[in-house]
């Protein structure tokens, strides 16, 4: 026999011997019960993670199946030589502003103009 495997014999035959004795089921209890604790804890550290996950997949799912139907009738009536991109310093925030609307619940559809008039149809 190795070092190794009579240093493991030992240890498997005290365990055993002392798998009964009171002192070493409390132990064992308090192993359990702090292993319990951070795995809840290391769980309520990453629930923030997992909203903001859920809003960015919410968000994500908003732009490729909603906004290009609904950007597309609201902007059906101006004329196609008016259209222009927006600026960056525009259209950033406004789509941040989306992407924490519907991380939230909040409904941005339809899209509303910032002038007040009504969408056309």
């Amino acid at each position: 026999m190795t070092g190794r495997e009579v240093i493991s014999e030992v240890v498997v035959r005290a365990l055993d011997g002392a798998k009964d004795q009171p002192d070493m089921r409390a132990a064992g209890r308090a192993l359990g019960t702090s292993a319990r604790i951070i795995a809840e804890t290391v769980r309520t550290a990453f629930l923030p993670f997992a909203a903001i996950n859920f809003g960015v997949r919410k968000f994500g799912d908003y732009l490729r199946e909603e906004f290009p139907n609904e950007f597309d009738k609201a902007t059906s009536s101006i004329p196609e030589d008016l259209l222009r991109e927006p600026p960056l310093n525009v259209a950033e925030p406004v789509m941040q502003g989306l992407g924490f609307m519907i991380a939230s619940g909040v409904s941005v559809t339809p899209l509303r103009p910032l002038n007040g008039r009504k969408n056309p149809g």
